[in-house]
């Protein structure tokens, strides 16, 4: 966090009477656990989907897999 934002949390902090304080720390507590505890999760991608535009349509893969399994013996 930087500094002038938690000087400007604790000076507002400040201002407010200690019950109120630890209410709005423990607030932020148990938002925080509800967090960690169950973290977003990234919906899942089709790899189809994510890498259709990088390769042509005609593109082989067994083809280029063998090639690069084979191009050291052509050394």
């Amino acid at each position: 966090m930087a500094t002038i934002i938690r000087d400007e949390v604790e000076a507002l902090l400040g201002q407010l009477p200690l019950p109120e304080q630890i209410a709005v720390i423990e607030h932020w507590m148990r938002r925080l656990r509800r967090t960690v505890a169950q973290p977003p999760i990234a919906p899942a991608q089709d790899f189809y989907g994510i890498w259709r535009d990088h390769f042509p349509e005609d593109f082989d893969v067994d083809t280029t897999l063998n090639a690069i399994r084979h191009e050291w013996l052509d050394i």
